[in-house]
């Protein structure tokens, strides 16, 4: 059969593989939520806060209702109450509830994922007779190896080697999603390529020596080797061997298709038949899709393809440097650096422009930095620190007394990695960008991938692409015209997002969380990261051009300091009495940065931003100081007028500020169509009076409901008994209003996509 046809019949059975495995992919059973069950698994992870403690259990099994659940992923489970820690790789049986994680529903880069599930241990955990499987009991002995006197080396390698990134520290994370280089952290296809290429080189290394060896030429192996070609026998070995290990390592979907791709060119290599990049690409596709049907929608299948199709499309250009150099005088060495440095440019520029559109899309990031950066990490990662990551371990394991004699080497190489990645994550700040619609992202992506792919021949497609590209995005990323509210679903806490007529970002208040000082690290800093940073982002606010906090409660201020070294600030709005531990750090933080820090308090009206800004409250000019008294009814209340409408944000004003405001102020100069409800809708605020005066046609309140603190069931019976439609952002998820230039008023929510 020709080739060309062989090729084809191997796809087509690809696909129809793939699709037989899509009909009768089940996914598991998800456990009961929120009701008793046994719960079970091996502990591959302590961490301890004073008597209550939370255990990761490698293997979980839940048992409910006479039914035994596994789920798919390891399962954190917390103690209030622990007098006796187990040991790492004890089996435990305990009774539970399992929980699922609460997903805040905004506007967001971060991609729609599957809330991960945890348990609240209700009983003593009891040990019971399971010996762990070799995957778990190998992960452990690998950490436990893996452990370094410093916190550096121990995170980096356990990030490259185990696909662990959870010891990273914050400012390390962001060093890498700045300089474009998070990649290198995860366990790539790069990463596996090598592992598993230089098992296959040293393998056929071996099986070469054996095969003719003198004492061994004559044996039964020998035969064996000589018999079945020593590429085979190498290329099987290499490939059962990376198996091995990807059942060993935190497993994901770029493992898969790296372990996919590594197989069919094994296979290729083995049976000494030529292939070529896109055939494999091809085939990695159908068994990616196999796999995992839903995947082909997920951040990590799409760069990863459109990263392997650029690498791929210029290949031949790779290729024609080489013939070119080849031809010249130039010494072999030289020459070999400079085909190596040609390559290392042209597929650093070729996987930036076909994954940059992508990024924007998902993530709101445009890591233009990494250009640079990627040129000196890539081959310092791929030549020096994985590899020599690799080596120590399997030597340490072998002969522990010559690991512990190399490891401050090994360290030292680990180290000067992070400390260029962290320099230049400094030298290129927050690589945030206003995040492009999904659509569009995939549209350009793949544009210039074919335009890479078919050279001058895809020239005018690609332009013309491009161009319909850039006016899409001058389209979509143009916002209407008017004023802009959306009031940001960040659980209890207020998070405002105002767009002022001119294009001015403002946001009132940033959220917070109490540190409950029991696992998790800084809860601030994670909902910084995780909710209002990306928000922000898909929102089109890549900067802030002024920043308010109302008052100084955490529910309000606690995730300012993490947000202002993720997006750029112009200025901050601070009330006379905003004064608490959290805000003088905040203070110190932006003086730091240079940042202008302005105290405002009740002034007559000025224009901003096109709109018309009234402070009402508080009264008074009292500087930060511990004689001002710092409460609810100090919060700033601000209202916003534009084409006829009015925005009235009361921050956490009680029934005292309400009232002193119906006191110094006619109802006219109260009245307003959107009421941001005072504290949350706690049945202190809202008065009937108050809501008399303004009067308002919409009414949000941030908060979720069915807990304390509020909004009260009492005050949400006041709007409704008035008519006054009410939005609860924990419930009804992220709430915009906008006022076109004519007075039009319109309300949407944020409707949570499923995953």
């Amino acid at each position: 059969m020709p080739r060309s046809r062989t090729t084809i019949a191997l796809l087509v059975a690809l696909a129809l593989f793939s699709l037989l495995t899509a009909l009768n992919a089940q996914d598991p059973p998800a456990p009961p939520l929120d009701t008793p069950v046994v719960l079970s698994g091996v502990v591959i992870e302590i961490e301890r806060d004073g008597r209550a403690a939370r255990l990761l259990l490698a293997e979980p099994e839940v048992v409910a209702g006479g039914h035994t659940l596994h789920p798919p992923r390891p399962l954190r489970v917390s103690f209030d109450h622990l007098v006796e820690v187990p040991a790492l790789g004890t089996a435990l049986r305990c009774d539970a509830l399992i929980m699922r994680v609460r997903q805040p529903r905004n506007p967001t880069t971060v991609p729609r994922s599957e809330p991960p599930l945890f348990a609240q241990g209700l009983t003593i955990p009891q040990p019971i007779a399971h010996a762990p499987s070799w995957t778990t009991s190998v992960a452990l002995a690998l950490r436990q190896r893996l452990t370094f006197d410093s916190e550096v080396a121990t995170a980096l390698y356990r990030a490259l080697i185990l696909g662990d990134r959870s010891d990273l520290d914050p400012e390390t994370r962001h060093a890498y999603q700045d300089t474009g280089t998070a990649h290198l952290l995860a366990i790539s296809g790069m990463n596996l390529a090598l592992f598993g290429w230089g098992l296959f080189r040293l393998f056929l290394f071996v099986t070469i020596q054996l095969a003719h060896a003198p004492l061994l030429r004559r044996s039964a192996l020998a035969t064996f080797v000589q018999g079945h070609r020593p590429r085979l026998v190498a290329a099987a070995l290499a490939c059962a061997s990376t198996a091995a290990y990807t059942a060993v390592i935190a497993p994901s979907d770029a493992t898969d298709r790296a372990l996919a791709a590594l197989a069919f060119t094994m296979a290729a290599i083995a049976c000494l038949r030529t292939t070529t990049g896109w055939r494999v690409l091809a085939a990695c596709f159908f068994a990616g899709v196999a796999l995992r049907p839903e995947a082909i929608t997920s951040a990590g299948f799409q760069l990863s393809f459109a990263a392997t199709a650029s690498l791929v499309a210029v290949a031949p250009h790779v290729a024609r440097l080489n013939r070119r150099l080849a031809a010249t005088h130039l010494h072999p060495l030289v020459r070999r650096a400079l085909v190596f440095l040609g390559a290392l440019v042209i597929a650093d520029v070729a996987c930036f422009l076909a994954t940059a559109p992508l990024t924007i899309a998902w993530f709101g990031q445009l890591p233009l930095h990494g250009l640079w950066v990627n040129l000196v990490a890539i081959p310092f990662m791929t030549l020096c620190v994985f590899p020599l990551g690799v080596i120590w371990t399997v030597l340490a394991t072998l002969v522990p007394p010559l690991g512990e004699l190399t490891a401050p080497a090994l360290v030292h190489v680990g180290e000067a990695f992070t400390d260029f990645v962290r320099l230049a994550g400094e030298a290129a700040g927050p690589a945030s960008t206003t995040a492009w619609p999904l659509a569009l992202g995939v549209l350009v992506s793949a544009a210039l991938v074919a335009t890479l792919t078919l050279g001058r021949r895809a020239l005018p497609l690609g332009l013309s692409t491009l161009a319909l590209g850039a006016a899409l995005v001058a389209i979509t990323l143009t916002p209407p015209a008017g004023l802009t509210l959306i009031a940001l679903d960040v659980g209890h806490g207020d998070a405002l997002l105002l767009r002022l007529p001119d294009g001015q970002r403002v946001l009132v208040d940033t959220g917070g969380r109490r540190a409950h000082g029991r696992f998790g690290g800084d809860p601030n800093r994670a909902l910084a990261e995780r909710v209002l940073v990306p928000a922000l982002r898909a929102s089109g606010f890549s900067a802030i051009d002024l920043l308010v906090l109302t008052h100084a409660d955490l529910d309000h201020t606690g995730a300012a300091r993490a947000l202002v070294d993720r997006i750029p600030v112009a200025r901050v709005w601070l009330p006379p009495c905003a004064d608490s531990p959290s805000v003088r750090a905040l203070v110190d933080h932006l003086d730091q940065r240079g940042v202008p820090i302005e105290i405002v308090a009740r002034a007559p009206p000025f224009d901003l931003g096109g709109a018309r800004f009234e402070l009402l409250g508080p009264p008074g000019t009292l500087g930060l100081g511990p004689e001002c008294p710092a409460d609810n009814d100090t919060s700033l209340v601000i209202r916003v007028s534009y084409a006829g409408r009015s925005l009235l944000l009361t921050g956490d004003a009680e029934s005292p500020a309400e009232r002193e405001l119906l006191a110094s102020y006619p109802p006219s100069a109260l009245r307003s169509d959107v009421l941001k409800v005072p504290h949350h809708g706690s049945r202190t605020s809202s008065t009937e009076a108050f809501l008399d005066a303004v009067a308002p046609r919409i009414a949000i309140v941030p908060g979720l409901p069915g807990r304390r603190p509020p909004p009260h069931p009492a005050v949400l019976e006041r709007y409704a008994a008035r008519a006054i439609p009410t939005f609860v952002t924990g419930s009804d998820g992220a709430t915009t209003v906008h006022i076109d230039p004519h007075g039009m008023l319109t309300t949407h929510m944020e409707v949570l996509r499923p995953p």
